[in-house]
């Protein structure tokens, strides 16, 4: 286990980089920088490692370990990943000093992603702050459900196999020998032009009404248990002969169902609107007009009548 959280470690602290042979114990510590007749600077009590005058502490290892998972989070205390985090702390420091020194740092294109960055996370960590604060109370859900309970309607399906072929006659054909106890799958294997379903014996993936066309969906409203083999069914893509195998019928989903999907929607409908209240309180001000946008609610925008 420890060696399996310990690459990811090192996978996710140096994407591109090996880690170094030495371990923190074999990491050379230089003595302090002195002058004539001053004493080393005192080290931290909490002091693990340094590189020059950059002194890492145990709690630099405690702040690596929460951009870490939680089940890597939950080692924390064990010295095998300490020591690992620890190496690539040391790794990743000597690499970012080497970036500066290089003038990397100063890369306009690499400050705009520096800045991008960390206006992103700053903006998700701001998201799911206001998100938590925002959540629906249960009596909030259930009110919202009984309100909408027509966007959570699911439509009946039906499971069938086919057997298509390209005339009348051959599908007449293959009805008559099913009407003799051939076996449906088999003939479908042997017979069917459509190449998707014919491996599995024919059968399609669940249908909802529409999907196969008017002719098609008469014919399976009038199959059941009792009536399975269809007669000769003629649509846009040929001949058909159907054969029943079970209806789901239409249903509204339980609010069991779907109650993650409304407490994310009525948190990204709740952030949305505090995100407009607080653009109307902040008061910017778009002084170019060719960068304003037309105003959705005046009577003179309409996108769809022509010019």
């Amino acid at each position: 286990m420890i060696k399996i959280l310990s690459g990811l470690l090192l996978s996710s602290l140096l994407l591109a980089c090996s880690p170094t042979s030495n371990t923190p114990e074999q990491v050379s510590t230089p003595p302090a920088a002195t002058t004539a007749g001053s004493q080393p600077a005192a080290l931290p009590a909490n002091a693990v490692a340094r590189i020059g005058d950059d002194v890492i502490t145990e709690a630099d290892i405690d702040r690596e370990f929460l951009r870490m998972p939680e089940r890597v989070r939950k080692l924390k205390d064990q010295p095998a990943m300490r020591k690992n985090l620890l190496n690539n702390i040391i790794t990743r420091r000597i690499l970012e000093a080497e970036a500066k020194r290089q003038g990397i740092a100063d890369d306009p294109k690499i400050r705009a992603r520096i800045e991008q960055t960390t206006s992103t996370i700053i903006i998700q960590a701001l998201n799911q702050r206001m998100r938590e604060q925002q959540k629906p109370t249960e009596q909030e859900l259930r009110s919202y459900y009984e309100a909408h309970q027509k966007n959570y309607r699911l439509p009946g399906t039906w499971r069938v196999r086919h057997i298509l072929l390209d005339n009348e006659a051959d599908a007449k054909a293959v009805l008559k020998r099913l009407q003799q106890g051939e076996d449906f799958a088999v003939l479908a294997k042997a017979l069917s032009k459509d190449a998707s379903s014919r491996d599995r014996g024919g059968e399609l993936p669940a249908l909802r009404q529409g999907q196969m066309g008017p002719a098609f969906d008469q014919a399976l409203m009038a199959l059941d248990a009792a009536h399975p083999i269809s007669g000769v069914v003629h649509s846009r893509m040929g001949y058909h002969v159907i054969q029943w195998l079970s209806t789901q019928p239409a249903r509204i989903r339980s609010f069991e169902e779907v109650r993650p999907q409304l407490t994310m929607q009525l948190q990204q409908q709740r952030f949305r609107e505090w995100v407009e209240q607080t653009r109307a309180a902040a008061k910017a001000e778009i002084l170019k007009p060719a960068y304003r946008l037309p105003d959705v609610r005046s009577p003179a925008h309409n996108p769809g009548q022509p010019m």
